[in-house]
């Protein structure tokens, strides 16, 4: 395996990891926020979650740029 040959393969397979891992955080922090929203639904509660749902979505992406 030549230097260029590891060099590319090295990239490839952090970048698949990274956008495992950021797919796994965005399905934990799904879930989170499903739990929340129920919580407050069950609690005859006004508040508005989808607001809080999309800064948390655009910071999950802010984390890591793999790209």
């Amino acid at each position: 395996m030549t230097v260029h040959n590891f060099n590319w393969f090295l990239h490839a397979m952090l970048f698949y990891h990274c956008n495992f891992m950021l797919s796994k955080k965005a399905e934990k922090n799904n879930k989170i926020h499903k739990k929340k929203k129920r919580k407050i639904s069950n609690s005859d509660s006004d508040e508005d979650i989808s607001d809080t749902e999309s800064i948390n979505n655009e910071n999950i992406n802010s984390d890591m740029d793999c790209t």
